[in-house]
């Protein structure tokens, strides 16, 4: 079993705003959720600029992460990978 955390991050959704739209800050304020939630790992996972953000964040953080789900996440097409449509149907 795992638990799921689902966040919106900084000037999305209700989440808090800021000026600042930088990826490094944006990945900090993930580890600051972690520290907070005392997670000291964590698979990271996102969609689009979400997928961005997961690996930005997993690739500065490699001690706290144990991989990245990244779904759609680059200018690759990958409707015709075997392995994303399998997850698609899941999603």
């Amino acid at each position: 079993m795992r638990n799921v955390w689902l966040l919106n991050y900084r000037n999305m959704g209700d989440s808090d705003h800021h000026s600042s739209f930088e990826m490094d800050d944006i990945s900090a304020d993930i580890v600051r959720f972690m520290d907070d939630k005392k997670l000291t790992m964590a698979t990271l996972g996102g969609h689009g600029f979400g997928a961005k953000v997961a690996l930005a964040t997993a690739i500065s953080n490699l001690d706290r992460c144990t991989g990245v789900i990244n779904l759609e996440g680059g200018p690759v097409d990958h409707r015709f990978h075997e392995a994303y449509q399998e997850l698609e149907s899941y999603v």
